[in-house]
């Protein structure tokens, strides 16, 4: 058993160590080449570092830019803010790299412990894992038919994995079909022993977006009153987000600082026990903060506090992952907004 393991493993390391052979590296090398040999024969590698290949990155976004500006203002604008952008741009690009290739990580690292274990039962829990791992991936970047083939393969293995329900759920609301997330959640009702809260929270969240898609305001602060059962437990931050931003559609500020207190208040009671979720927390503020002055027309403020939530909501788990795209596309609508300074900073953030 034991060869059999090495064997195994040994097989694994060698296919990662091919992987720079493959065909779509091999055509990624192959297009950037004449492009990047001349390049390199004046601006040699430093400390490991490919100079050539950075440069030409940095060429080619500010190229981008540059024409971008162009065609919507008429004039490229300063250089140096360009160059700069493109800095920040590649930057912000490499980050998201690391981030999914410790998803990756952690997903390989489950499958190898899945396939070296003796217990059958550790076996399920690490497959579990990793097919969570790679449905929440497939969820943030859309690609929810291949979530749904993982989701439905994790709940093959165990019938009564609600986080499996919960994110077949958001897939189908992400794509705004909230009668196929009412089919989920039926689905895991005649399950059997489907916790109350994560029932009231699905339930909830179904409703809230089926009233969002259709700009219903109003019935989303009569659905969300006071002892709405939604603003406890598992919808409660995604429940708190709507009725916020259903009371600046309303021009209902009152209510829209109330919330901003009271989440204020949460993170005070965060930062005295240290919770982990406290950045969550502090990224669900800024957001509103943001919503808030977009809506009154203060871009700049709006701008500094979406980046600031951008900063502090991560992708992990998938439901933060699609609080950071959300608080996103309103950051991008805010640059935007801004001009065509703010045209070079969305360019920079992509």
């Amino acid at each position: 058993m034991l060869g059999e393991k090495r064997h195994i493993n040994s097989k694994l390391f060698r296919n990662f160590q091919r992987g720079t052979f493959n065909p779509l590296c091999q055509f990624i090398v192959k297009a950037t080449n004449p492009l990047v040999i001349p390049l390199r024969r004046v601006l040699p590698g430093f400390g490991g570092i490919d100079l050539s290949s950075l440069v030409l990155s940095l060429l080619i976004q500010s190229l981008l830019i540059a024409v971008l500006l162009f065609f919507v203002k008429g004039s490229i604008g300063n250089p140096g803010t360009i160059l700069l952008a493109s800095v920040f741009s590649l930057v912000a690009l490499l980050l998201n790299v690391v981030f999914f290739a410790i998803i990756a990580i952690i997903s390989v690292v489950a499958a190898l412990r899945m396939v070296t274990t003796n217990n059958v039962v550790h076996a399920a829990l690490y497959l579990l894992v990793v097919l969570a791992a790679v449905a929440g991936l497939y969820i943030i970047l859309g690609r929810n038919d291949e979530a749904e083939v993982s989701l439905r393969q994790s709940l093959e293995i165990k019938p009564d994995f609600w986080n499996a329900f919960d994110h077949l759920a958001m897939a189908r609301m992400r794509v705004k079909d909230f009668a196929g997330a009412e089919d989920v959640l039926a689905e895991a009702r005649a399950t059997g022993g489907c916790p109350e809260y994560w029932d009231v929270g699905i339930e909830c969240s179904v409703k809230i977006g089926t009233l969002a898609h259709a700009d219903q305001w109003s019935e989303i602060q009569a659905y969300l009153g006071e002892d709405s059962p939604c603003l406890e437990g598992h919808s409660s931050g995604y429940a708190e987000v709507m009725k916020h931003l259903a009371a600046m559609q309303l021009d209902d500020v009152e209510t829209a600082l109330a919330i901003e207190d009271k989440v204020e208040k949460a993170l005070s009671a965060a930062k005295e026990v240290r919770m982990l979720d406290m950045p969550m927390i502090m990224g669900t503020l800024s957001h509103l903060q943001g919503v808030r002055m977009a809506v009154q027309g203060d871009l700049e403020g709006a701008i500094a506090a979406f980046w600031e939530a951008d900063e502090n909501i991560t992708y992990i788990p998938a439901e933060s992952g699609m609080f950071k795209l959300y608080n996103r596309l309103y950051l991008v609508e805010a640059l935007f907004a801004a001009g065509a300074h703010g045209i070079v900073r969305v360019l920079a953030f992509r």
